[in-house]
């Protein structure tokens, strides 16, 4: 079998020319596993949907081949590994590993079949309603992965997205583990589990670029994983993200909507969304405050309505050059 090189995925930005990607994995797939099966009423694009969760192209977690999606998963309890594809108006989904019955139970989640879009209307701006017409395969899809996705988005804080890409596939192949089944054979890695987090030293972080400060809050997370993992099937009870010492607003918005599967939360105190959010919507440099204000009349989707502006393209002229981060590994 001609396996897919992993450079070929998509990028964290799931735009149309990521998805047609000749290589395909089916004879891997060809192996025992638990399959489940769901009709589709309407479209489902898996790449936009499934394309904001990962880290970037070479996350290890996750294999974009073509019409398949592969991914690795951690749960309080065991490992899995995940084939999803779209196939004659029906979603298939196989599992391998300890945990194949439970991932299997969360993919509707996963793919963003149980996505409710009711009371959100794009035609309130041309640009909105124009972007979600392209894009009208985008499901909102949960990780369901808490933890896992806490600690990949406080690699994120204070850095460039190259600099957090590699923190997280360093951090993977260091101390992961191979995916069960089929993942195995195709390179794909589990997340670490989050014992093995808790009781790493600084030192051990810091050869991946990651700094104390984000080192400690990704030691404190991984102590109470148990707990902020259950909020899958506790939703309501997300609050609990704020109360970790390192995770301030910018960590939990994007863990509420990447990982809880939340369309109403917009990402906030980043350094550059506002700015785009404002500049395609009313071509000015806003902050999050403003941001919100544009956003609130899609309250209940304001996170949807954020991403489909950011896919709309529009950025404000850039007024300075381009940063060049310091190399914290070798300091």
């Amino acid at each position: 079998v001609s396996l897919p090189q992993r450079g070929s995925a998509p990028t964290q930005n799931p735009m149309a020319r990521h998805a047609r990607r000749p290589r395909e994995t089916r004879g891997v797939s060809g192996r025992s596993g638990r399959t489940r099966r769901w009709r589709l009423t309407a479209p489902l694009d898996l790449v936009e949907t499934l394309g904001p969760m990962r880290i970037g192209r070479s996350d290890p977690t996750w294999l974009f081949a073509g019409t398949d999606v592969w991914r690795s998963w951690r749960t309080a309890t065991g490992t899995a590994t995940t084939l999803v594809r779209v196939s004659s108006g029906r979603l298939e989904a196989r599992a391998w590993g300890s945990e194949a019955e439970r991932v299997l139970e969360l993919v509707p989640r996963l793919v963003g079949l149980v996505d409710d879009t009711a009371g959100f209307d794009p035609g309130r701006s041309g640009l909105i309603r124009d972007a979600a017409r392209r894009h009208a395969g985008m499901r909102w899809g949960a990780s369901c992965t808490v933890s896992t996705t806490a600690v990949a988005t406080v690699l994120g804080q204070r850095v460039t997205a190259g600099e957090s890409i590699s923190s997280w596939r360093g951090l993977v192949r260091q101390w992961g583990e191979p995916a069960p089944g089929p993942g195995e054979v195709l390179g794909l890695l589990v997340a670490p589990d989050p014992r093995t987090l808790a009781r790493l030293s600084y030192s051990e972080f810091h050869p991946l670029g990651v700094e104390r400060g984000r080192a400690e809050t990704i030691r404190r997370i991984s102590r109470v994983a148990p707990r902020i993992d259950a909020l899958v099937d506790e939703p309501d009870r997300a609050w609990i993200l704020d109360r970790i010492p390192g995770v301030g607003p910018w960590t939990s918005s994007i863990v509420r909507s990447t990982a809880l599967g939340d369309p109403d939360s917009p990402v906030v105190g980043d350094l550059h969304i506002p700015g785009h959010v404002c500049w395609a919507i009313e071509r000015s440099r806003g902050d999050d405050a403003r941001m919100l204000e544009l956003l609130a009349p899609y309250a209940g989707h304001r996170g949807r309505a954020q991403r489909l502006v950011l896919w709309a393209g529009a950025r404000p002229p850039r007024r300075a050059p381009r940063y060049r981060p310091l190399p914290i590994a070798r300091m």
